[in-house]
């Protein structure tokens, strides 16, 4: 985010009428290097965080209501609720990932014993699929641990952090997500990607040595659609093709099996379809960690064949893509400063993230958007991002 503290000041004096007592936070987006749709089967991601993300303000109150307010949603106005009834309302739109966090934190007995208001503003493009949910959820965990000096369960209050966000996902907002956005955004560090085991929750830091190169996340401009409903059902599936793989090893997860033990039974699978979606989990677990290791090496053209490779797995065997965003990743593959790009996120639209070449990132730019204009009768937007940290205040 470009100067959020300058920017929060100015729009805390214009709705708060001054700054006195008020605290200042944010937290980036996230995009997923590779690692796609393996978090909640307790696989490995690669994700990092990037320069778009949302800050707030905070202010304690006396009482015990809680005041929201986004700049980003001004149509909704201030969403007011109380700490004694924090309850999930369609009409609170996306106040409702911070109600969820208070909840979290509640159920987990943390002592939050006031109210407050918070001014929320983001920079990351609506819908395009940069986790602006996990970023809220992560800010707003920060800013309650803060506010009320809290130590959370736990040696690592940050992963605390990222755990507390997936509760209020899953549970009070009903989608079923792994905690690989949470951890990106609560963990991150510049100028690394998080390797990060979902079923341990063990995690390394991987440089990303982009000297000559730059990350570009192209948003399709396509609106994603069915997310929630599939996400889960894809879910379903693998956990179906989990309980047939189980009649022949102890595995826990798709995570655990190896491609040469999946490759022995998945002949024996009752389904093909069952049978793409263990492939993709469970070949996308060892391309993460074969991708992790050619980082660390440096080799930035073997990682940008993985990240191909995940692209094409994700749309015939994991079927979550879209003819926007495979045309987008294709016009990628087709110019000579791509290394690799494939579609992040949840998919059925939102963004493609691309390794690109520096000295040809212009041409890049200007070529692939035009090839995908005159393809899609569409245009995309593309973002050059850096690898920032965390999670932080500011002051």
């Amino acid at each position: 985010m470009k100067a959020p503290l300058e920017k929060l000041k100015s729009l805390v004096t214009s709705r708060f009428g001054d700054t006195r007592n008020v605290r200042f936070y944010t937290a980036p987006g996230r995009v997923n290097l590779i690692g796609e749709h393996t978090d909640c089967h307790g696989g490995y991601v690669l994700p990092c965080p990037i320069s778009f993300g949302i800050a707030a303000a905070l202010r304690k109150r006396e009482d015990s209501r809680v005041r929201l307010y986004s700049e980003n949603f001004p149509d909704l106005g201030t969403v007011e609720c109380t700490l004694e009834d924090l309850r999930f309302l369609p009409e609170h739109g996306w106040a409702n990932y911070p109600k969820g966090v208070l909840r979290a934190f509640q159920d987990h007995e943390y002592p939050l014993s006031s109210g407050f208001e918070a001014l929320f503003w983001g920079d990351l493009p609506s819908g395009a699929g940069l986790s602006s949910s996990a970023s809220l959820e992560v800010l707003t965990g920060l800013m309650l641990k803060d506010l009320f000096g809290l130590s959370l369960e736990g040696l690592d209050d940050m992963l605390s952090l990222a755990k507390l966000g997936q509760e209020a996902e899953n549970r009070f907002m009903g989608v079923q997500s792994g905690i690989m956005d949470q951890c990106a955004i609560a963990l991150g560090a510049p100028g690394h990607a998080l390797f990060l085991d979902c079923g341990t929750l063990e995690y390394r830091q991987i440089p990303v040595p982009l000297q000559d190169h730059v990350l570009c996340i192209l948003d399709s401009r396509k609106r994603r659609e069915l997310v929630t409903s599939e996400y889960n059902r894809r879910r379903e599936e693998c956990a179906q093709a989990l309980k047939e793989l189980q009649r022949w090893g102890s595995w826990q997860a798709l995570g655990e099996i190896s491609p040469e033990e999946f490759a022995f039974h998945a002949p024996h699978l009752s389904d093909p379809l069952l049978r793409r979606r263990a492939r993709h989990v469970i070949l996308e677990n060892h391309r993460t960690r074969e991708a992790a290791q050619v980082l660390e090496s440096g080799n930035l053209e073997t990682f940008g064949k993985l990240m191909n490779r995940s692209h094409l797995s994700l749309q015939f065997d994991y079927e979550v893509s879209c003819r926007e965003l495979d045309c987008l990743v294709e016009c990628c593959w087709q110019h000579y400063a791509c290394l690799g790009a494939r579609m992040t996120g949840a998919g059925f639209g939102g963004c493609v993230v691309a390794l690109v070449e520096k000295e040809g990132a212009s041409a890049f730019e200007e070529e692939v958007s035009l090839e995908y204009a005159r393809h899609m009768e569409r245009e995309c937007r593309i973002y050059r991002v850096s690898i920032p940290g965390g999670a932080r205040r500011l002051s």
